[in-house]
C-alpha cells in the first residue's frame, strides 16, 4: 500500500512539474514573441523569428501551447514600408509647404526692397529740394533787389535775385544724358554781368547764359517755383519780406500722376512707385540782412 501511494505521488509530481514547465515555457514564449515580432518590423525579421520558432519546436524541451503557434496571417501578409524613405504623397505635401514658405519669404524680401528704394528716392529728392531752397534763400538775404518771374518767350521762365539769374522749365524731367542750355534743362543758375539788370537769356536783346549750373539731378523736375513778396492783412506787400515756395518731383511720366501740374502725386498702383517721390518746401525770409 505504501509503495502504491509512493508511486502515485511520484507520478502526480511529474505530471504537475511537466504542466508547470509547459506553462512557464508558454508564458516565456508569449513575452519572447511580443518583443521579437512587432507590426512594423520588416519581413526579414519575421522570417528569422519563424525559423527560431521552428528550431524551438524540434528541441527536446516541452512545446509551447499550440494556440501560440497560430500567428495571424494578416500580420505576415501586411505590406511593410521601409523606415528610410518617403511616399509620393508625403513628398508632394512637403514640396507644397516648402514652395509656400519660399513664396512668402520672396514676397517679404521684395516688399522690404521696395520700401528701401522708396526711402532712398525720397531722401534724394528732399536733399535736392533743400539745396535749391538754401541757394535761393542765401541769394535773397544778400540781394539788393529781387525781380519776380518773367517768361522768356520760349516756354521757359526766369527771375533775378541780385545778380543771380534763375532760368527754369516747369514740368520738364531732367535727363543729364541729353541735357543742354537751350531747352532741355530743369533749373539753371548763372551770374549776370555787372550792369545788365535782369535780362532775358533768350530772344532779341538777350544776355546769354554765362556758365550756368544745373541745380536739379537726373529724373527730377521742377513743378513749382514762386519767389514773391509777403502780403499783409490788407493785401499790400511787406517791405523786404519774401516768400519762397517750390515743388520738386522725382520719376518719369509713367510713375507720376499730374506730372505736368504744380501738384503732382505718385501713382501708388504701379509697381515702380518706389522710384517716385514729391517734395514741397517753403520759407519766408527778410532781404538785405
Amino acid at each position: 500500500m505504501a509503495s502504491c501511494f509512493q508511486n502515485w505521488m511520484l507520478g502526480a509530481s511529474a505530471t504537475h512539474l511537466s504542466k508547470v514547465q509547459h506553462q512557464s515555457l508558454g508564458r516565456r514564449f508569449q513575452v519572447w514573441m511580443k518583443h521579437k515580432v512587432q507590426p512594423r518590423n520588416g519581413i526579414r525579421r519575421i522570417y528569422n523569428t519563424l525559423n527560431e520558432y521552428r528550431k524551438l519546436q524540434r528541441s527536446d524541451s516541452p512545446k509551447p501551447p499550440t494556440a501560440l503557434m497560430a500567428m495571424p496571417l494578416n500580420r505576415l501578409a501586411r505590406p511593410v514600408r521601409s523606415g528610410g524613405g518617403f511616399t509620393i504623397v508625403e513628398l508632394t505635401i512637403a514640396t507644397a509647404i516648402f514652395s509656400t514658405v519660399l513664396l512668402v519669404g520672396l514676397a517679404s524680401f521684395l516688399g522690404i526692397g521696395k520700401t528701401f528704394y522708396k526711402g532712398v528716392t525720397l531722401t534724394q529728392t528732399q536733399s535736392a529740394a533743400q539745396a535749391v531752397l538754401d541757394q535761393l534763400s542765401s541769394d535773397v538775404q544778400f540781394a539788393a533787389t529781387v525781380v519776380p518771374s518773367q517768361a522768356t518767350g520760349t516756354g521757359a521762365a526766369f527771375l533775378c535775385i541780385g545778380n543771380a539769374r534763375y532760368t527754369y522749365n516747369l514740368f520738364r524731367e531732367v535727363n543729364l544724358d541729353a541735357h543742354d542750355n537751350i531747352s532741355k534743362f530743369g533749373l539753371l543758375r548763372d551770374i549776370l554781368p555787372g550792369s545788365s539788370g535782369c535780362a532775358n537769356p533768350f530772344g532779341a536783346g538777350a544776355v546769354a547764359l554765362s556758365k550756368p549750373t544745373e541745380l536739379l539731378g537726373n529724373k527730377l523736375r521742377l513743378s513749382k517755383l514762386d519767389v514773391t513778396p509777403a502780403k499783409n492783412s490788407a493785401g499790400g506787400d511787406i517791405l523786404d519780406l519774401w516768400n519762397i515756395s517750390l515743388t520738386l518731383a522725382y520719376g518719369d511720366d509713367s510713375s507720376l500722376s499730374g506730372g505736368d501740374t504744380a501738384n503732382p502725386v505718385c501713382d501708388a498702383n504701379l509697381s515702380s512707385t518706389q522710384f517716385c517721390s514729391v517734395v514741397n518746401l517753403s520759407t519766408s525770409l527778410n532781404r538785405g540782412l
